[in-house]
């Protein structure tokens, strides 16, 4: 309903503020869509990951992946333009060297280095442990 005010009013408005609402609306469908905040929990025994768009608040949000910490085998982060992808290869019970990719954006310099530190002892404990 709003969309088609917006596009009626601008059907009168000059070249300029059209394009100006058309970048808005553009903008605003990328962030609806797109954009998701990405939380990365290791307590205890578990490596819990979290995805959840940043306006919903208020609800509790499960993990889009969890796993033992003792299935971790390796990971690899991968660096793109706008995202990274953090790429696990896990040791389960039913399964060898299950790879699990998810993308992650949004990420300063200091948070990676946080998370991967976190993996990269995980990883060491689990080579002492088998």
């Amino acid at each position: 309903m709003v969309i088609i005010l917006l596009i009626f009013a601008a059907v009168s408005l000059p070249l300029v503020l059209k394009i100006a609402f058309a970048l808005l609306f553009t903008t605003l469908l990328f962030i609806n869509v797109y954009v998701k905040c990405f939380e990365y929990e290791y307590a205890g025994e578990c490596i819990s990951i979290k995805k959840f768009h940043p306006l919903k608040s208020g609800k509790a949000v499960p993990p889009f992946v969890e796993f033992p910490k003792k299935y971790l085998k390796d990971y690899q982060l991968r660096n793109s333009l706008i995202s990274h992808d953090l790429i696990f290869a896990l040791d389960t019970d039913r399964r060898k060297n299950f790879k699990l990719k998810i993308k992650i954006s949004g990420f300063e310099a200091g948070q990676i280095s946080t998370v991967t530190d976190s993996l990269e002892r995980i990883k060491k404990n689990n080579t002492y442990d088998r």
